[in-house]
């Protein structure tokens, strides 16, 4: 039923013809499963970052889509492209909808030494985000305490995934 839910909304914030690729995606996981992390205390934020971070796109739906760094280790150019994909996607929906682009904390520490053409190819996708229509790269974790936010998550599981399944928007 979640699963119906995210597909669904994500389907109307994107259109229809995401609907394929969104199914593919959304893996509805037991919560157990995602370790709970309470290093982000969403009470003491200022909610001025939040408004810092998505700009003029304040008035949109906003979706999380977050890269782990095992992901980008083991799909390597893949990795790349379906990152290019999902926001290629996401552009086509940029009256509807902001993305907050997250990676993982360990990308810009140890890609680089694991595989420097990787490393070079990411990093230029997040230089070039300034040019995007629709899409912010977090580089600070600001989005990650302001949870109660956003509205639809994307990309690979983590620690910070319970967020999203406890507010059922996964």
């Amino acid at each position: 039923m979640m699963r119906k839910l995210y597909i669904d909304t994500m389907k109307g914030l994107c259109g229809e013809e995401t609907g394929k690729y969104c199914e593919q995606k959304c893996i509805i996981q037991n919560s157990e499963a995602c370790p709970k992390n309470n290093s982000t205390d969403i009470k003491d934020v200022d909610i001025s970052d939040c408004d810092k971070l998505v700009g003029a796109f304040k008035c949109r739906k906003y979706a999380i889509y977050y890269a782990s760094i095992s992901m980008l280790m083991h799909y390597k150019e893949r990795g790349i492209d379906k990152i290019r994909r999902s926001f290629k996607i996401f552009e086509e929906s940029a009256d509807k909808i902001c993305v907050i682009f997250i990676l993982h904390e360990a990308v810009f520490d140890y890609l680089e030494q694991i595989d420097a053409g990787v490393y070079s190819k990411l990093k230029g996708i997040v230089l070039n985000l300034h040019d995007a229509k629709n899409i912010v790269y977090d580089s600070e974790g600001v989005a990650l305490r302001h949870m109660d936010k956003w509205d639809a998550y994307y990309g690979d599981s983590s620690a910070r995934y319970s967020f999203f399944y406890k507010k059922a928007i996964s």
